[in-house]
């Protein structure tokens, strides 16, 4: 894919933030790829694999992350 190492450089130019959203977007569109997707054997689509892709990506413990991202909900 040639445009591949374009989007990449663009996303490099990103914010923390920006690239929070990015990843949940992508998550849920891999996620409803997967679901639509017709799997070898019948089997149950899987999103196991990609456990701990993004391990270090906030720079901060998960529950940490959680938390701050609640209470900014409620504001």
């Amino acid at each position: 894919m040639k445009s591949l190492p374009i989007i990449l450089t663009e996303i490099e130019k990103l914010p923390a933030a920006d690239l929070r959203r990015l990843l949940h977007m992508l998550v849920d569109k891999i996620l409803a790829t997967e679901k639509n997707a017709p799997q070898p054997n019948g089997a149950e689509p899987s999103f196991r694999k990609f456990r701990g892709v993004a391990k270090g990506f906030w720079g901060q413990d998960a529950q940490e992350y959680i938390n701050q991202l609640r209470s900014d909900e409620r504001f």
